[in-house]
C-alpha cells in the first residue's frame, strides 16, 4: 500500500528536481509548452470552440509533461493521445461548426448528443486526411506507437511497475526502470525529446490549418520564438550525452 501523501512529496520533488537533473533539454520542453499555451493574441467569437477545445490539448500537454517527470509514462503517453485528438478537433471546428450547434441548440438526449460527437470526430479525420496529409501522417504514426504500447493493459507495460525479488515480487508506483537506473535517466531525456517534438508537429498543424482559417490572430514573436525552439531541439537531440 503506497500513503497518498509520501507519493505526492515524491512527485513534487521530481518535479522541482527536474531543471538541475535534466537540464537544457527540460528547458526546451517548457519553452514549448509556454510557447503553446501563449500561441494567440485575439481570437473572433467564431473561434471559440477551437479555443476551448485546443485548451484541452494544452492541458493534456502539461499534464504529460508533469507525468514524464514523475515517472509514469503510461500516463504520459496517453495524455499526449488525448492531445493529438483535441488538437484535430480544434482545427476542423473552425472548418464545420456542427459541434457549436449541438452546444448551443442542446440536445432530446444524451445518447443522440454522444452519436453526433462521434460522427463529427470521424468527419474531422477524414477532412485532416484529405486536406493536411503530411500533419495526418505525423499524427497517426505518433498515435499508433501509443496505441500498440500504451493505450491498453499489456505485459509489456506491466513490468514498469515490478520490482522483483527472489522469494517474492511486489508493484512501484513509480516507473522502476526510470526511478532507479542511470537508464532510466536517458529514458527521461529520450521522453523529453519525444515530449518537444509532438508540440513542434502539433503547432505547425495549428498554425497552417490558421492560415487557412484566419479567425485567431496568433502573436507576433511567434515565428521567431518557434524556430529558435526548433533549433534548439534538433542541437539537443543529436548530442551524443543526450542519447
Amino acid at each position: 500500500m503506497f500513503k497518498v501523501e509520501d507519493i505526492a512529496k515524491k512527485e513534487h520533488n521530481l518535479v522541482l528536481d527536474a531543471r538541475q537533473e535534466y537540464g537544457e533539454v527540460y528547458k526546451v520542453a517548457v519553452d514549448y509548452l509556454e510557447l503553446s499555451w501563449e500561441l494567440f493574441s485575439k481570437i473572433k467569437p467564431e473561434a471559440q470552440i477551437f479555443a476551448i477545445t485546443l485548451g484541452q490539448a494544452k492541458s493534456s500537454n502539461y499534464l504529460a509533461l508533469l507525468s514524464i517527470l514523475r515517472h509514469h509514462l503510461i500516463q504520459a503517453k496517453l495524455n499526449m493521445r488525448v492531445s493529438y485528438e483535441s488538437t484535430i478537433i480544434a482545427c476542423y471546428s473552425l472548418v464545420n461548426n456542427e459541434i457549436e450547434k449541438i452546444l448551443s441548440e442542446g440536445y432530446p438526449s444524451i445518447d443522440q448528443f454522444r452519436k453526433d460527437e462521434k460522427d463529427f470526430k470521424k468527419d474531422a479525420y477524414t477532412w485532416i486526411e484529405n486536406n493536411y496529409k503530411s500533419h495526418s501522417d505525423r499524427i497517426k504514426n505518433s498515435k499508433n506507437n501509443i496505441n500498440k504500447g500504451f493505450a491498453h493493459s499489456a505485459f509489456s507495460t506491466s513490468v514498469l511497475n515490478h520490482l522483483s525479488k527472489e522469494t517474492s515480487a511486489s508493484t512501484s508506483f513509480f516507473d522502476v526502470s526510470i526511478h532507479s537506473t542511470k537508464e532510466g535517466h536517458l529514458d527521461v531525456i529520450t521522453n523529453l525529446l519525444h515530449f518537444s517534438f509532438s508540440i513542434n508537429s502539433q503547432l505547425d498543424f495549428v498554425t497552417d490549418v490558421l492560415k487557412d482559417y484566419p479567425l485567431v490572430t496568433i502573436i507576433d514573436d511567434y515565428e521567431d520564438r518557434k524556430e529558435l525552439l526548433f533549433e534548439k531541439l534538433m542541437t539537443l537531440s543529436v548530442e551524443p550525452e543526450y542519447l
